[in-house]
């Protein structure tokens, strides 16, 4: 692999997003070539996104990704993405992050200590963080993020959804709009207000007097959209679940 410094990135918009990195003699690796469902995600201005779809769509990569090609192009970019825990994002970010950074060209640029953070020369980061607990919406109270990236949304309550979403914000004159992003399964604790605040728009203005539909984007994306997944062997395990998760 070329050194670190020799390397270039190209972090394309048109005719769709694209990650690569050139070596000194010119030579391509596409590191990140979305499907056509993700460049929609990757394109989208809502404020706030949620990728709806069943397992194995790649939706974890595409918030990644999404987070990544953010800190290449705009310098001192803050972004975050959040498990609920530990061990959900160990098997996940955490698996791959290592990984990625090195291809990307910064063999150090991922530390698990003090915490897990990725870490670009330009002097972006991504933190890597998880919610147990509502008492651990405290550490994001006076947190700022440009990207607060939320995986397995349904997996979350709708006050730690707020609560850490509050910390998507800019500086006055920013280059850049700070968003929220999540991918999610249609199934866990937080599915029913994740469907009325993304779905169905149906919320209570009693309760959050304030809540603008038009804030609120859902993509869905199907097992066919992954042009790399086994469709006829994965169906034929999604088949065996539950009824009740099938449907969903």
């Amino acid at each position: 692999m070329p050194h670190p410094r020799s390397l270039r990135f190209s972090v394309s918009s048109e005719p769709r997003p694209r990650l690569s990195v050139f070596d000194a003699e010119g030579h391509e690796t596409i590191v990140y070539e979305p499907y056509d469902y993700q460049c929609k995600f990757h394109a989208s201005t809502s404020a706030n996104l949620l990728a709806l779809g069943t397992r194995n769509t790649g939706k974890s990569l595409m918030l990644r990704m999404d987070a990544i090609m953010r800190c290449l192009r705009i310098p001192n970019f803050r972004a975050i993405i959040i498990r609920r825990t530990m061990p959900e994002l160990r098997k996940s970010h955490l698996f791959d992050i290592g990984r990625e950074m090195k291809l990307l060209g910064f063999p150090n640029g991922f530390v698990m200590n003090p915490s897990p953070q990725a870490r670009f020369d330009n002097g972006s980061i991504i933190d890597f963080a998880h919610c147990e607990t509502e008492a651990d919406i405290l550490d994001y109270l006076s947190a700022q993020y440009g990207f607060v990236g939320f995986d397995e949304l349904s997996t979350f309550s709708v006050n730690q959804f707020l609560e850490i979403s509050a910390s998507a914000r800019a500086p006055l004159g920013a280059p850049y709009q700070a968003v929220v992003r999540a991918g999610s399964n249609p199934l866990g604790p937080g599915a029913d207000w994740m469907e009325q605040w993304f779905v169905t728009k149906a919320v209570n203005y009693d309760d959050y007097p304030y809540y603008n539909p038009s804030d609120f984007e859902t993509q869905l994306s199907a097992l066919t959209d992954n042009k790399s997944a086994d469709v006829v062997e994965y169906t034929k395990r999604l088949q065996n679940l539950p009824e009740h998760v099938r449907r969903a």
